[in-house]
């Protein structure tokens, strides 16, 4: 009898798990995969933060591009010939 009771609770419980598992938001089904990501930039000076900011950019987008997003930014380039 103590087996039976065992093996039911045992099956309920087993059911119960795949229910609660098997069940998803309507977000986590909406959710589409985004080809962007946030990248945060922190400017310091003399080791004090001075400022923060986060930029939304595509996967494979250059550090640079992520720094010009953000802020105002001199670039030069320097060719080095050896």
């Amino acid at each position: 009898m103590k087996r039976n009771k065992l093996a039911v609770l045992a099956g309920i419980a087993t059911i119960f798990t795949f229910y609660l598992t098997g069940n998803q938001t309507s977000q986590e089904v909406m959710a589409k995969p985004s080809n962007k990501i946030t990248v945060a930039y922190t400017l310091n000076v003399n080791k004090k933060n001075i400022k923060n900011k986060k930029v939304k950019l595509s996967k494979h987008a250059t550090v640079m591009a992520g720094l010009k997003k953000a802020w105002r930014v001199k670039s030069t380039m320097v060719l080095s010939l050896q």
